[in-house]
């Protein structure tokens, strides 16, 4: 959907949520979504006015056509549908308003870590190459991380594929091993001169964090959001 009014309600549902975390975010848009197929007349909503303001700089006789259709789409697509939608208008706004960063970012890549049941794993590694920007800002970072996901992706699915990468590429990774070897160095480094460590350590902290095990975290329980019996809304 690149009906301008649906981007407008999820600029209102940024706006009007608690914060513009997805947490947020997704119930409140949801809200709005739910409100908006079951109200036959738009106008009677208590919040419809507020979000009329993110619609006010299109012009009315394009709004007429627009309103038609965002209408037709209120009321084919499924929830789920608009909802993930949504969140991606989100994400494409926060990216474009965001604000230019203080400190200058020169490069970006990333590791995409794939692990067997036999305990291979390899490391796809995406380097950008010939930046051809003075600074690279938060828009920059996120065309290069779908452009990092979209090669990852192609390599696993066809060129050269998951198979082939694990018949010639893959290794064992002993994780016992490597947090012996992390111990071998720390130990390493704490016998050096105390003004020696402190680039060493950061190295180990740094390594620890790409290859070392996950860190043990108990979680959370999540209730998921489900519509209320009566139409009473999401809980």
């Amino acid at each position: 959907m690149q009906n301008p009014l649906f981007t407008g309600l999820v600029v209102y549902a940024l706006n009007s949520a608690e914060s513009s975390a997805v947490e947020h975010f997704q119930p409140r848009l949801l809200h709005l979504l739910k409100d908006l197929k079951i109200t036959s007349d738009w106008e009677e909503l208590p919040w419809y006015e507020g979000a009329m303001k993110s619609w006010s700089q299109i012009p009315p006789e394009v709004f007429i056509d627009l309103l038609s259709g965002f209408r037709e789409a209120m009321v084919q697509a499924d929830l789920n549908q608009l909802l993930a939608l949504g969140t991606a208008v989100r994400l494409e706004l926060m990216v474009s308003n965001a604000q230019p960063t203080e400190h200058k970012v020169v490069n970006v890549f990333a590791t995409y870590t794939v692990q067997w049941e036999d305990g291979r794993q390899v490391e796809y590694n995406c380097r950008p190459h010939n930046i051809a920007v003075e600074r690279i800002e938060v828009p920059i970072l996120a065309k290069l991380s779908r452009m990092f996901s979209e090669h990852f992706i192609e390599a696993m699915c066809e060129r050269p594929g998951l198979d082939s990468y694990y018949a010639n590429v893959a290794k064992p990774f002993d994780e016992d091993a490597f947090l012996e070897l992390m111990q071998f160095l720390t130990d390493h480094v704490e016998k050096m001169p105390e003004e020696q460590q402190a680039d060493y350590q950061n190295i180990i902290v740094r390594m620890t964090h790409q290859f070392g095990p996950a860190p043990d975290l108990s979680p959370t329980e999540t209730k998921p959001i489900e519509p209320i019996e009566g139409g009473g809304g999401f809980q």
